[in-house]
């Protein structure tokens, strides 16, 4: 049992973030002769680079969507608000916390404890709130229909990758979303990667988005402009703003939060025909995102 004085200390040990839709790689000793992904085009270097995409906040209002999937799962697991009182939770955004305050017990980023894992409780209850929302999975879906895919297509038409915007083409989005919730103060980092470590591929796009304050928890996204550049830079996008960048090849990081502000995200990514194989699987890996395909 952790005394007072070890948890006013908050996160100097474990993981810095809190997360869904885990994806997790384990060692394999075949993983380097592995055949490739079976695609038809090699990816451009022009879709690579960083782009970002805007979106009405009202009409998607994925703040308030998660902030009431946090409210309904087990404070002692995933946390909780400390403001908020189970007898007067409302469905009025003006009475709703706000998501900067949202707590997350240290010992549920903790990657050893004497007779479990926490952390991995505290994900797969974070992942199955998500996932069996049907509000926010309908919201998530439509916005990928409706703001995602169109600005996919005018991307790829603007680079001559498709002739014209009308041809349907197929699309694979991961699905779920992962949410990301990073407390503070914390010591603790998300390391340098890039995503095509742990089997993404080639022909996908992020898409990453904060659902809070970024002047409150003055942490960022850190992402180099071209593979191997090394010249990273923030990522400095508001609520109602989305990041995309070519995370398989593209590193990435995220420096400790030293606020006492909560910092909340979401992410996915986008497969696109011919770049994209929907049935290849890096050799050692388990938990791998559910992709929903879809003609667009």
């Amino acid at each position: 049992m952790e005394t007072e004085d070890e948890i006013s200390l908050e996160y100097k040990r474990g993981n810095a973030t809190l997360r869904s839709s885990t994806h997790t790689l384990t060692y394999s000793k075949t993983r380097k002769v592995a055949a490739p992904p079976q695609v038809c085009k090699v990816f451009p270097i022009a879709l690579k680079r960083r782009e970002i995409l805007e979106y009405d906040i009202h009409t998607y209002n994925f703040t308030l969507a998660i902030t009431r999937i946090l409210i309904s799962l087990n404070p002692d697991l995933v946390g909780s608000f400390p403001t908020i009182e189970t007898s007067h939770r409302t469905t009025e955004l003006s009475v709703f916390p706000k998501l900067e305050y949202f707590y997350v017990p240290p010992y549920s980023l903790r990657v050893k404890r004497p007779a479990e894992r926490q952390i991995d409780h505290a994900s797969e209850s974070l992942t199955s709130g998500i996932s069996n929302d049907d509000s926010f999975m309908s919201l998530f879906d439509s916005f990928v229909l409706q703001v995602v895919l169109p600005y996919m297509k005018r991307r790829l038409h603007t680079l001559g990758m498709i002739q014209d915007l009308h041809t349907p083409m197929t699309f694979y989005y991961q699905r779920p979303p992962t949410l990301r919730i990073q407390p503070g103060p914390s010591t603790q980092s998300v390391m340098l990667h890039r995503d095509g470590d742990y089997g993404h591929q080639e022909g996908e796009l992020n898409f990453w988005f904060p659902l809070t304050d970024r002047t409150l928890t003055q942490t960022e996204l850190w992402v180099e402009s071209q593979p191997d550049e090394g010249d990273y830079t923030p990522v400095e996008v508001n609520i109602g703003q989305v990041s995309v960048f070519h995370g398989t090849s593209c590193r990435h990081y995220v420096p400790p939060n030293k606020t006492r502000y909560t910092r909340v995200s979401l992410d996915f990514r986008v497969g696109v025909q011919d770049y994209f194989d929907p049935h290849w699987k890096m050799r050692g890996t388990k938990d791998d995102h559910f992709r929903r395909t879809i003609e667009y």
